[in-house]
């Protein structure tokens, strides 16, 4: 068996540098590693560790557009592909755990994803009312990685136990043969938003995914809330109508639903920096943007082309 590691990174050389540090503990348990990166410059950083980097920078921002590079570099002789972050940190033990307890396992051949629990991973904790509102407007389940009929996804991470799921994050392993299937929308934006619960979804239809609670991956600091800003509000909300829209057994009605919610939640917990007047006008003409594109039966992805373009 033949493993590749992808690494997207962007202006963040620090944290490559770690995790490539904490790759140095064997060479023989992967046989390439292509780096993908943008913005700065990183050739000093991966130019003297042990292993051997396939490396090429690309301009502008775009982390799907990153690993599309990347999954073309990746060698033909190669048969699982580990997707890692910039930011987290892999040790021996859980290398070996992945491939003697996962990929090599006879009890998984039929799988073709694997997802990675991430330590230090933010996880909300929501008080009992929120919860309430949640599940009222469809955003919750009791089903840990399911996709709710409105696109919107339940986490995973917090399980204790193996399960199989419908969508994997970032921080994944995958048969190199449905890497051909990751064709994700609208990648110039420059902000990574749903590219892989767009992939890994697509794939759970017709294969096996897996989220392996025993493979704990290291994040290199406790990763935090951040407040949404306008732009990447706007951004979530078309990439998520786009989806919905390509998938039958998904309902629009139920996202705009839902999109009430969001809007509530972004208005009241949105970027400060942001005047509130303008959260609560973006909220309102994303929301009615989409229900009258619902109406008179708009191309999803038309219109988010051509909503997004202009700031892109």
């Amino acid at each position: 068996m033949k493993i590749a590691i992808l690494i997207a990174t962007r202006d963040r050389p620090e944290n490559l540098m770690v995790l490539l540090d904490s790759l140095q503990f064997s060479s023989k348990k992967f046989d390439q590693v292509v780096i993908v990166s943008s913005g700065l410059k990183i050739s000093n950083v991966i130019q003297n560790y042990k292993f051997k980097i396939d490396h090429v920078h690309l301009e502008g921002k775009g982390q799907a557009k990153q690993k599309i590079q990347g999954i073309k570099m990746v060698e033909k002789d190669i048969d699982w592909v580990l997707f890692l972050d910039d930011d987290v940190t892999i040790t021996e033990e859980a290398f070996t755990c992945l491939i003697e307890n996962y990929l090599e396992n006879p009890l998984y051949a039929s799988y073709s994803g694997f997802g990675l629990k991430i330590k230090n991973l933010f996880i909300p904790q929501r008080s009992k009312i929120l919860n309430k509102f949640m599940l009222f407007f469809g955003l919750q389940s009791a089903l840990p990685g399911s996709v709710l009929k409105n696109g919107h996804v339940q986490e995973y991470q917090s399980c204790q136990n193996d399960i199989e799921t419908m969508w994997l994050n970032g921080i994944s392993a995958w048969k190199t043969d449905v890497l051909q299937e990751y064709k994700p929308e609208l990648v110039d934006l420059g902000y990574s938003a749903f590219e892989d619960v767009n992939f890994s979804y697509e794939i759970s239809k017709s294969k096996k995914l897996l989220f392996a609670s025993r493979v704990i991956i290291n994040s290199q600091s406790e990763t935090k809330y951040e407040p949404l800003s306008m732009n990447k509000f706007k951004i979530g909300t078309y990439i998520r109508f786009v989806f919905v829209s390509q998938h039958q057994n998904f309902s629009i009605p139920a996202l705009l639903f839902s999109q009430i919610f969001r809007s509530f939640h972004f208005i009241a917990f949105g970027d400060k920096s942001e005047f509130v007047i303008y959260r609560m006008r973006l909220a309102l003409v994303l929301w009615f943007d989409l229900f009258f594109s619902w109406i008179f039966k708009t191309n999803a992805l038309t219109l988010a082309t051509r909503r997004l373009q202009d700031q892109f």
